[in-house]
């Protein structure tokens, strides 16, 4: 596929590190502190041209060991791939289309998974083709997805009730960019950025809503500057905030959009070093920015930066506690963030890592405190996360790695 960066070659070479070590046991991989028993029933949907039509089952599995502070997930097959929608509803993590690098195929399939009993279940048939690099949000009700790169298909989307396990056709976006940002902002998807084709990758300015009340899309204002592929976006007390990548010699500074006015704006750049591609979280009252930087010697770091909306200043944080690596292996983009009341859990990714022993780290950043302390690292080998989101449930972090993580504080 064209469209892959370098970062691919390494994501590639994990999967097939992680296949060779399935490949030694017919045992899951388990909690690092007790074995758990798991079975599976569901059989494996490949798709490259249209939808499933695979019947609706629910995946037999006993629950997963709780008993460690970080426990593994029973595995299914879409665990694993790469550029799915992955969306919390409060009560189920909805994973849904996307691909792995070992089998070259798009997905129309997708599982739902209750951290509570430990279960999957498989989701009902969907109208949609099989695609890739796509967006979803939650609204409350429905999981809302569109876009992405689509197997024989044009432009579509489609809304997905979990209590009644079925889909429905909506209105079909007016663009389909691929890699895009999507917000919900309680009565609106908000849909911009991302990538197109047409002689290459193109990347996009548009800008769109759904309203699902009336089924109907509008344009919004253009954003001012392109949005790249490892940008993230969060909204906090009607402003979209959105952080472009480095990407085509384009600015790249943060962007803020009023949903009130319909409009772009830019605001203050951060304080140097800033962050490369970083996560964003909204806290309440701040924004919290964190990603890889450059320290004095040009090694990466991890950096955070807060932004205080009403007196428009920024503030860097204190340094993560994380060492400095070579740039080339202080991956950008690879972290990700996630509210968990007063403090940001961040999945450190490649940023920090030593690859003599390649731990992944996770960190807390209390902006408050403006302090820093570490989390019990996860059991498995170094994973970076540039799409697929970390939840939390309100008691428990969910990663979309492979294998799936859950930790409980």
């Amino acid at each position: 596929m064209t469209h892959v960066d370098s970062r691919w070659g390494l994501v590639v070479l994990l999967a097939v590190a992680l296949g060779v070590l399935g490949s030694c046991t017919n045992e899951p991989l388990t909690s690092t502190t007790s074995t758990p028993a798991a079975s599976t029933t569901a059989s494996s949907v490949t798709t490259t041209s249209g939808p499933t039509t695979t019947t609706p089952t629910t995946t037999s599995a006993s629950p997963f060991q709780a008993s460690g502070p970080w426990s593994v997930v029973a595995d299914h097959r879409v665990v694993g791939r790469t550029f799915p929608v992955v969306v919390w509803t409060g009560s189920e993590v909805v994973v849904w289309g996307g691909e792995k690098p070992s089998e070259g195929a798009w997905h129309a399939d997708g599982a739902a998974f209750d951290p509570v009993t430990g279960i999957w279940r498989e989701l009902a048939d969907t109208p949609l083709a099989s695609r890739s690099e796509h967006v979803a949000v939650w609204t409350g009700e429905e999981v809302l997805v569109c876009c992405g790169r689509i197997v024989g298909a044009g432009a579509s989307a489609a809304a997905y009730d979990p209590e009644a396990d079925q889909w429905r056709e909506i209105s079909a976006p007016p663009i389909s960019p691929a890699f895009a940002e999507a917000i919900w902002t309680g009565e609106e998807m908000l849909v911009f950025g991302g990538v197109g084709r047409g002689g290459g990758m193109i990347h996009l300015v548009g800008a769109v809503a759904y309203n699902s009340v009336t089924d109907s899309w509008r344009r919004l204002a253009d954003l001012p500057y392109r949005l790249e592929r490892t940008a993230d976006a969060t909204i906090g007390n009607g402003v979209v905030y959105a952080w472009p990548s480095p990407s085509q010699g384009s600015t790249y500074m943060p962007l803020a959009y009023d949903i009130g006015s319909d409009e772009w704006l830019t605001i203050p750049d951060p304080p140097a070093p800033g962050p490369t591609s970083p996560s964003l979280v909204w806290m309440g009252d701040v924004l919290f920015a964190y990603g890889a930087g450059s320290d004095p010697g040009g090694d990466a770091i991890g950096i955070g930066v807060t932004f205080e909306p009403v007196g428009q200043t920024w503030r860097l944080a204190q340094q993560a506690p994380l060492e400095p690596v070579s740039p080339s292996e202080g991956t950008d983009a690879s972290q990700k963030a996630v509210r968990v009341e007063g403090e940001v859990y961040i999945w450190t990714g490649w940023v920090g890592t030593d690859w003599a022993e390649p731990i992944t780290r996770v960190v807390a950043y209390d902006p408050s405190q403006d302090s820093w302390r570490e989390l019990d690292p996860a059991p498995i080998a170094a994973q970076g996360l540039w799409h697929e989101p970390i939840i939390w449930t309100g008691s428990q972090l969910i990663t979309y790695t492979d294998p799936m993580l859950v930790y409980t504080p």
